[in-house]
């Protein structure tokens, strides 16, 4: 087994671990943390050793490299799970696991009864699974003492976290494996500015004949496509690795080969164990970053600049093997100006699913990174008016939601349709996925299979079950069938011509328009669960004309429903009522009322009326 630089502090983390229940290791790209401490702590803790990954394909190579390196079985002492694909046993010792596949375990076992020790690795990188679970564990120790936590990055400011942490026992290996050449674009606006394939064709020509592969960090699938179709007479030796690839097409792009590659990746490749045969790094300096819709609360993912941290990590995937050489796509001065870490997924997120999550565990949590206080709010509201959570507790809807790991709008309509024909919940399903997932829309649809094996008979329309789970959505049109107000009175204009009055808005864009709808009756309204519908009465008098009406409103929020104006005669009234309706602005508005119900019995009155005029 080759000698790496993490094996000399590997005694001392040994010796620590009866003291420290908390460690944090900052080691260096390629020191080989990943693989080595590990099988260090199964060793010396009684239990199992959970390793987080915040990418399938880098718990699943960190699983096979170990299994490699300590002639262990893959899929008996050591193991990986994710979904869609897991390999362990009962006799599982060693765990790796994506941060998302762990809060599923951690939701029906959150006291971790067999789990030794936790090791979040790749912290530098912050998805808001990541903050969630360091908060979780760190709550849990102060239940269970004897957990251990490993937080561990190769570019992590330890700052915080030594606070957060109390006392946690620090390693800082700080020993580069071999020299790294870095080289920038200049900073010319006529280079700069090249499409980006041409930026990245001119740097494969400028390193074709230094030794080793390539490795091309790109944004996603679209500039892949594109490099690929712009490389000529490299094309050849293009290989791409993409999270939403079959293994074994994966498999092509990371196992060592007798051909030379060149690897297009997005940032999958960024964390994960050493991709053998890699001296060279070509990095675009972009990445997809997670961002929620202020409408809707769903994903979606933006083209960003990444970090300092990030252009540290992909760099050193390059001299891990020899001497390594990074090609940066941009200006170093436009480096020097990035921050060194991003912003947090837990400052820009819709945290609705996070506090659902959160409700139905018995740990309260002690946030390591407290969310934004409007953040929580809102979650909240949200949960609330969907029917998910009552008095801070979880409801019988909100237990159900809980297993389609869904945003909560989405999840709620799918409870709200369990109990629909199979046509039906195939047809909502198909239109789920094209909305919320149309690049992965089969494994959504096979995600939630056990939903189309639920038996029912009920047939609606799908809008019907969306109303259910997404009701603060409506919009309203009225004479002007091109705008629209929603229940909160924003103005939204309406794509396509229609003559609906109800529609409820899947998605709206930055300029106010509706890209996506369903048409809705206003007779679903009285459906909904909590039921949002006010009734107001407005009573208007009218002393000349011997009358008095009565108008009737149902709202949802500011958006009214339906009304209805009853006007009675007032000479048909008796004296002693008369008078008292004369005297209204003496008398109490529930003294009025109850005059009203005593002398003529009028059941359409039984609300205290909001004005009286």
């Amino acid at each position: 087994m080759i000698k790496l630089p993490i094996d000399d502090i590997l005694p001392a983390f040994a010796a620590s671990l009866e003291e420290f229940s908390s460690f944090i290791l900052k080691a260096s790209p390629g020191s080989g943390k990943t693989t080595r401490l590990p099988p260090l702590l199964a060793k010396h803790l009684k239990g199992k050793i959970i390793v987080l990954e915040p990418r399938r394909l880098a718990a699943k190579m960190s699983a096979t490299r170990i299994a490699e390196e300590q002639n262990l079985t893959l899929g008996k002492e050591i193991g990986y799970s994710f979904r869609y694909e897991s390999v362990f046993s009962e006799d599982t010792q060693i765990l790796f696991m994506t941060e998302g596949t762990f809060l599923r375990k951690f939701e029906f076992d959150p006291e971790l009864k067999d789990i030794a020790a936790i090791v979040i690795d790749e912290f530098h990188e912050r998805h808001l699974e990541t903050d969630v679970i360091l908060s979780l564990i760190r709550s849990l120790q102060e239940k269970k003492t004897r957990l251990k936590l490993v937080v561990m990055s190769a570019t992590i400011e330890t700052g915080p976290l030594i606070n957060y942490l109390e006392n946690p026992k620090t390693f800082d290996l700080d020993i580069p494996l071999y020299p790294l050449e870095i080289k920038y674009l200049e900073n010319v606006p006529s280079i700069l500015n090249q499409a980006l394939e041409k930026k990245v064709f001119l740097a494969i020509k400028d390193y074709w004949n230094t030794e080793g592969d390539i490795l091309v960090f790109l944004a996603g699938m679209g500039e892949i496509n594109k490099v690929m179709n712009a490389l000529g007479e490299y094309q050849e030796y293009a290989l791409i690795l993409h999270g939403d690839l079959s293994p074994e097409e994966q498999k092509k792009a990371v196992n060592p080969s007798s051909k030379r590659k060149i690897i297009l990746s997005t940032n999958i490749a960024e964390s994960s164990v050493t991709i053998s045969g890699v001296r060279i790094v070509i990095d675009g300096g972009t990445h997809r970053e997670a961002s929620y819709s202020p409408w809707s609360g769903l994903k979606h993912l933006l083209d960003k600049k990444i970090s300092q941290s990030s252009c540290i990590q992909r760099s050193g995937r390059a001299a891990r093997e020899g001497k390594g050489y990074c090609f940066r796509l941009y200006a170093k001065m436009d480096f020097e100006s990035r921050p060194f870490e991003i912003n947090p997924e837990i400052d820009r997120s819709d945290l609705s699913e996070t506090m659902l999550y959160l409700t139905s565990l018995p740990l309260k949590i002690k946030w390591f990174h407290q969310p934004r206080k409007e953040f929580i709010e809102l979650a909240m509201d949200t949960l609330k008016a969907i029917g998910a959570i009552e008095e801070n507790k979880l409801t019988d809807i909100g237990h159900e939601m809980l297993k389609y790991h869904l945003p909560p709008r989405i999840s709620r309509t799918l409870v709200a349709a369990k109990n629909a024909d199979k046509e039906t919940k195939t047809e909502l399903l198909n239109h789920l996925a094209r909305w919320v997932s149309p690049l992965d829309s089969k494994r959504f649809m096979k995600r939630l299979s056990f939903f189309l094996n639920q038996t029912g008979t009920e047939k609606k329309d799908i809008a019907y079950y969306y109303l259910m789970g997404m009701w603060e959505q409506t919009v309203q049109f009225k004479s002007d069938l091109t705008k629209g107000i929603t229940l909160k009175g924003e103005q939204l204009k309406r794509q396509l011509h229609g003559q609906d009055e109800f529609l409820l808005a899947l998605e709206v864009n930055h300029r106010h328009e509706i890209e996506s709808s369903l048409p809705i009756e206003p007779d679903w309204f009285y459906d909904i669960s909590p039921f949002p519908l006010k009734e107001l009465q407005h009573c208007l008098f009218d002393e000349k004309r011997n009358r008095i009406s009565v108008t009737e409103t149902v709202q949802l929020g500011i958006l009214k429903i339906s009304e209805n104006t009853i006007p009675l005669q007032f000479d048909r009234m008796g004296a002693d009522l008369k008078e008292k309706i004369l005297t209204i602005s003496e008398k109490r508005i529930e003294r009025f009322f109850q005059a009203l119900k005593d002398n003529h019995q009028w059941h359409r009155l039984l609300y205290i009326p909001t004005t009286i005029s």
